[in-house]
């Protein structure tokens, strides 16, 4: 016997009483498995004390009763969501989804503004930079006359000895 035999025995004297053969399984279970008797103990006076309970006399519409209860409790369940059933689907329905939409669209458009900001301002910052570079630049007519200026100023070339003194001093 496993315990789920027990299991069975235990449902079937919920229902019943044991049969010779049941209660012999029962009894070498509770010997090899003493745990389990003090659960066995508490079973048996359970049913017991129901089965001494003396039966409660129903009402012949006790199935009607029952069911106006549940049509009650549904009719206060619906008119309860019709009151607060705008507010429900507003606040379960479209609201939630639109304003995640909204704000996904917010979110991008600044990103993209303050992107189109950034590469203006690189752009700008370029063209100073450029323009700086660009007011270093000699005119043409400097080079036009470099020539005759190199000649006006004939510097000696530079020897390895006067380099040699230059670095020392």
């Amino acid at each position: 016997m496993n315990e789920s035999d027990f299991i069975q025995l235990r449902e079937a004297g919920w229902r019943r009483r044991l049969t010779p053969e049941e209660d012999r399984q029962l009894r070498s279970w509770l010997l090899e498995h003493p745990q389990s008797a003090e659960e066995w103990r508490d079973e048996t006076a359970l049913n017991t004390a129901l089965a001494s309970l003396p039966d409660v006399p129903v009402p012949s519409n006790f199935t009607a009763l029952v069911l106006q209860q549940v049509d009650r409790a549904a009719a206060s369940e619906n008119r309860s969501a019709t009151t607060a059933g705008w507010w429900q689907r507003l606040r379960f329905g479209w609201l939630p989804r639109w304003a995640g939409a909204t704000a996904a669209v917010l979110l991008l458009g600044a990103g993209g503004w303050q992107y189109q900001n950034f590469r203006h301002q690189q752009m700008a910052h370029g063209l100073v930079q450029f323009s700086f570079a660009a007011a270093a630049v000699p005119e043409p007519q400097v080079f036009e006359d470099f020539d005759a200026i190199r000649r006006l100023n004939p510097a000696p070339p530079a020897t390895d000895e006067a380099l040699f003194v230059a670095l020392n001093q």
